[in-house]
């Protein structure tokens, strides 16, 4: 196998599904694919790099979404890329927490397309549906980023496992919608 910056976000990506997000360690992947940790270096700079690239592939739905979908199927459809990747949740929130992230301004950004969509009006400001945007993307993530940390605790522990509050979420998130039809 060719060793490129797609091949190792995809060895990273199986790691993580499989070990969770403390084990994925440059060390680890490069050991995956078999060739020597400097050689990451040449398509990563460093692992807050590979964290990003990871996190663009986990979310890559939702920033490729098109303004017809609804924001709670976009919600929903976030919810869905998060959750398809043990500490999904976690590795996102690893990203976007860096400054200037790409991908925190990629999902503001489909958020802000779908809600622009179905609410703008000369009524809504623009800091309204902003607003709305940052809600919805930091309460869906908060949720699920709970849902597989309490999943995990689980796992470890042999506690018997919480339901995902699914329904709680998506009322959530038409409450939020709810709102900003009525500001």
């Amino acid at each position: 196998m060719q060793l490129s910056r797609g091949s190792i976000v995809a060895a990273a990506l199986d790691i993580l599904d499989n070990y969770g997000f403390p084990d994925m360690t440059m060390r680890r992947v490069a050991s995956h694919l078999n060739v020597a940790p400097g050689a990451l270096y040449w398509h990563v700079a460093n692992k807050q790099e590979l964290i990003t690239a990871i996190a663009e592939e986990i979310v890559s739905d939702v920033h490729h979404s098109d303004a017809s979908v609804s924001p709670i199927q976009l919600s929903e459809l976030f919810r869905t890329c998060l959750l398809r990747h043990r500490d999904g949740a976690e590795i996102v929130t690893a990203s976007m927490s860096q400054p200037n992230s790409v991908v925190h301004s990629q999902v503001l950004d489909s958020f802000l397309r779908s809600i622009s969509a179905q609410f703008h009006s000369r009524e809504t400001t623009d800091m309204d549906l902003q607003s709305s945007a940052y809600g919805l993307v930091h309460l869906t993530l908060g949720s699920v980023l709970i849902e597989q940390s309490s999943k995990q605790y689980a796992a470890d522990t042999g506690q018997e496992e919480t339901a995902p509050k699914i329904e709680l979420s998506r009322r959530s998130v038409e409450l939020l919608l709810e709102g900003l039809r009525h500001s």
